[in-house]
């Protein structure tokens, strides 16, 4: 029989987790949403996962096809499915909470590529769509999703997360990132517990990021990330703080006038080495790309006013805030920290963004 011939409207592909026979044409099974390989001994390829498809084809009516059926839409990626399905058949999602439409209702746009991200989308590293495997069998459903974010602020390959343990690395691990050179062997975990998702750094060799929302305080040895900058906090010891005028030979320094020193950020570079230090001696110092206190004027993923690190004169805390740049101001994770819904996460090379598949606990 020819291809034509296979791809008839009796033709089926059965699902090979639960066994559902889903018509040929559909990508996600519609009972159980795994994906759907090609049929048996078909050489055709499989498509890449996309968040969002740009089209969606559907088979032209026949004249003689009875009433339409019930179909349900897809709140995710406003594709239609059949009543019965669970889960949507263009990009795999629950489709519970979406509401049934009849076919007559659903306009002839439903699948069409929703409109771009809106202006100040995370842009500023490198989302390459790495190889992904789905939820093997044996493991439980998903319960919210990393989706790598591309250059361009797009989303682009997901990565279901399930109540089992899922490890990030170059070499081992169930997300694995093998052509990025910045990913340790096994970089980074994300445990779920009670419905939450908490990361964890695995004692990698250049840290896990995630990008604050609101003033984080900031501790000895934080490593802040803004633009391309990767930056160490150090608060200075009582004795630094103490230094005097300094005394050659019986004779004073001549030098410029002496400022207080509260903490310091060191500029780590790709050779390992610190290139610049500089002190912060005021309560408050803004780091940009053409204005502030510390300036970084060949850093073009750095905005004009990026952040300020701020000192709290009572008790001498220091705390980060982001002023609302465009690619995001990121602190490296001290132990266990909690993800919630939204949340931006830096491995290496790679961008990722948190989605939990109810929407998720917020912060």
């Amino acid at each position: 029989m020819t291809e034509a011939g296979t791809k008839g409207l009796g033709a089926t592909l059965r699902c090979q987790r639960c066994g559902r026979d889903n018509p040929i044409a559909l990508r996600f099974c519609q009972d159980c949403g795994q994906r759907l390989g090609p049929p048996a001994g078909s050489s055709a390829p499989l498509e890449p996962a996309r968040s969002v498809p740009a089209a969606i084809p559907r088979p032209e009516p026949k004249p003689e096809t009875a009433a339409p059926k019930a179909s349900t839409r897809c709140a995710e990626c406003g594709a239609e499915s059949p009543a019965t399905a669970r889960f949507c058949v263009a990009c795999g999602r629950p489709l519970s909470a979406a509401p049934p439409l009849t076919a007559e209702a659903v306009p002839r746009s439903a699948g069409a590529t929703p409109p771009p991200p809106a202006a100040g989308a995370v842009t500023a590293f490198a989302g390459a769509r790495s190889e992904s495997s789905e939820v093997p069998l044996g493991r439980s459903a998903p319960v919210a999703r990393l989706v790598v974010i591309a250059q361009d602020g797009t989303p682009g390959r997901e990565y279901p997360l399930t109540s089992d343990p899922t490890d990030i690395g170059r070499e081992e691990g169930a997300i694995l990132l093998p052509g990025d050179p910045y990913v340790s062997p096994r970089h980074a975990r994300i445990s779920l517990r009670d419905g939450r998702v908490f990361l964890r750094d695995l004692g990698s060799v250049n840290g896990v990021y995630v990008r604050i929302r609101a003033a984080e305080r900031l501790e000895h040895a934080d490593l802040v990330l803004m633009g391309l900058e990767v930056l160490r906090f150090e608060v200075v010891t009582d004795a630094e703080k103490g230094l005097g005028p300094a005394i050659e030979n019986g004779t004073r320094v001549f030098g410029s006038p002496a400022l207080p020193r509260y903490a310091r950020l060191l500029q780590r570079t790709v050779e390992g080495v610190t290139r610049d230090v500089f002190y912060l001696s005021r309560d408050e110092s803004v780091v940009g790309r053409e204005s502030g206190d510390i300036v970084f004027t060949h850093d073009p993923f750095m905005s004009r006013r990026h952040a300020v690190f701020a000192r709290d004169p009572s008790n001498n805390t220091f705390w980060l805030h982001d002023l609302g740049s465009s690619n995001g101001t990121y602190l490296a994770v001290r132990g266990e920290r909690e993800l919630f819904q939204g949340d931006h996460l830096r491995v290496g090379q790679h961008l990722f963004r948190l989605d939990f598949e109810t929407g998720g606990p917020r912060s």
